[in-house]
């Protein structure tokens, strides 16, 4: 579900880049871009649209994924997990 906005501001705050993801998750570039290519798996946001020079997240969609997974797979188990496909 997408999230509701009060203003074109607020939208425009929204919408973000795969660095911008990693910097407020705290997380490495490379671990979002993971999570996007494993998407069918992780169930990680998808982009709101696609542009020639990258994709455009919803940076409040991606906050409340990664909560949620935090809580349900965590870090730990990711990493123990990653080789046995």
């Amino acid at each position: 579900m997408r999230p509701m906005y009060a203003s074109f501001e607020d939208m425009q705050a929204d919408l973000v880049g795969t660095f911008e993801i990693a910097a407020n998750l705290g997380e490495t570039q490379e671990n979002v871009k993971q999570w996007v290519r494993r998407r069918e798996s992780t169930l990680c946001p998808a982009p709101i649209v696609a542009l020639r020079r990258g994709a455009i997240y919803s940076l409040a969609e991606w906050q409340a994924w990664y909560a949620v997974w935090r809580v349900t797979r965590g870090a730990d188990t990711w990493w123990m997990n990653e080789g046995k496909s």
